[in-house]
């Protein structure tokens, strides 16, 4: 039981079976393909959001924040983590927080100034230029 995954197997499990619910385990294999067929979904609508909306450019890519700005949060940031893969970008210092900062800054509208910029960790700077945003990553 020195690892993690061992001792939710050995002790959790058994005791949510035992305390809480003898097919827990069927439930969490059912919880589990639902999330599954749900991000094989999100992946999908994603993709097609970055087909309509983003341009690849030398550096980067352009977005077309009216056509996305409408979208979900979820979706909005679902999208950029695929933009960020696909320029091979690092994701591992894009916290949470920097994710919901560039989805607000795309969901801005009118409010936002005609020219913002922010830095993001990997190099990559976000530029909102009135209904576009630019992603570039710039020289390290």
């Amino acid at each position: 039981t020195d690892y993690t995954r061992n001792r939710l197997r050995l002790d959790l499990l058994p005791h949510l079976e035992q305390n809480y619910n003898p097919r827990v385990r069927e439930a969490l294999l059912r919880l589990s393909q639902a999330a599954g067929q749900a991000d094989e979904c999100l992946e999908l609508q994603a993709e097609t959001l970055l087909h309509s909306a983003a341009k690849r450019t030398a550096t980067g890519f352009e977005l077309d924040l009216k056509r996305l700005a409408h979208h979900h949060p979820t979706l909005i940031r679902h999208a950029l983590t695929l933009l960020w893969r696909e320029a091979r970008w690092p994701q591992q210092d894009m916290s949470f927080e920097k994710w919901e900062h560039l989805v607000a800054l795309i969901q801005q509208g009118n409010s936002a100034s005609d020219h913002e910029q922010h830095d993001l960790p990997g190099f990559v700077r976000a530029a909102r230029i009135g209904s576009t945003l630019r992603l570039d990553q710039t020289t390290r």
